[in-house]
């Protein structure tokens, strides 16, 4: 299942909940190149893709597939959140949560 989205910030959190897929996200750029791909492998188990380079006002697009063998599907929720970074990435000391998005 394919979905867009126009990014509104630099970063994006993906999650992925199903009792019934062996569920992957896959993150592409307008031109479908792919960005960031995240597969855990079991069913049912969540997948959250996390990517912190996208171009606010660009459109994305995210590719939903199941991996269960017998290729049953099912119902799922996907919920796309913004990310930004943390403010204290604009300071100056060597601060280790700046690395990172919340």
């Amino acid at each position: 299942v394919w979905y867009r989205f126009n990014a509104i910030s630099n970063g994006v959190s993906v999650k992925l909940v199903s009792n019934f897929l062996d569920g992957a996200i896959t993150l592409y750029s307008s031109n479908f190149t792919e960005l960031s791909h995240e597969d855990v492998a079991g069913e049912g188990d969540p997948e959250i893709l996390n990517y912190g380079s996208l171009v606010a006002g660009q459109d994305y697009y995210l590719a939903v597939s199941n991996y269960t063998p017998d290729g049953t599907d099912g119902p799922f929720t996907l919920c796309v959140q913004k990310l930004r970074a943390p403010l204290c990435a604009q300071a100056t000391a060597p601060y280790t949560l700046c690395s990172s998005f919340k």
